[in-house]
């Protein structure tokens, strides 16, 4: 699906997509080059079990460089927003 909108390129006149997906799309996303931003939520918690990363794939050559843009922070929690270089 996102390879299909990625080449496709009808969005209309659409500027933004927020997608909060998991480990499968957003490795799809960066894969495709379409990711400009991204927001990370921390919340520290024990929970075990099988970690993932937020996205898998080929290895990135060069990485991507992310700079943070704002912090916000609760009681418990971290909210981060960062840019791509």
């Amino acid at each position: 699906m996102v390879q299909a909108v990625v080449e496709e390129g009808n969005l209309g006149d659409v500027k933004m997509v927020l997608c909060e997906g998991a480990l499968t799309i957003n490795s799809q996303l960066i894969a495709a080059g379409v990711v400009d931003e991204i927001n990370v939520t921390l919340s520290p918690l024990f929970a075990m079990g099988d970690s993932k990363r937020i996205a898998s794939g080929v290895e990135l050559d060069p990485p991507v460089e992310l700079v943070l843009d704002r912090a916000l922070r609760d009681d418990r929690s971290r909210f981060l927003h960062y840019l791509k270089e």
